[in-house]
């Protein structure tokens, strides 16, 4: 699949949030937790919590900053994952203006502890 997603870490060290943008999380997780990034390094390991797939890099960058704001990231971190906090993590981005063309959430088994 062509296109961006946006996508939520949780640090199993510390329960902090990255977000981030990406055309493969997975990949870029695994990038995270071999130490690859410099802002995630110390706080390793990371679990995949959100992803969505945006589309463009350019609605992928305006999602991730909406997704970064206090509101949203509150949500992210508030006993990750329900599918009641996802519903208003999406409605609250698409409220902010946010072109959503195709909703893909994932829950990690982090989420049914």
């Amino acid at each position: 699949m062509n296109g961006y997603f946006v996508y939520a870490l949780k640090s199993s060290k510390d329960s902090r949030i990255y977000v981030g943008l990406s055309s493969n999380p997975e990949k870029r997780l695994l990038e995270h937790n071999r130490g690859e990034t410099k802002s995630t390094k110390g706080y390793r390991p990371w679990v995949l919590i959100y992803k969505k797939f945006v589309g463009s890099r350019v609605d992928a960058r305006k999602e991730e900053k909406r997704l970064k704001s206090g509101y949203a990231k509150e949500l992210l971190k508030s006993n990750i994952p329900s599918a009641r906090t996802f519903s208003l993590i999406a409605n609250y981005v698409q409220r902010c203006g946010t072109l959503i063309r195709h909703r893909r959430i994932l829950r990690s088994p982090v989420a049914q502890r």
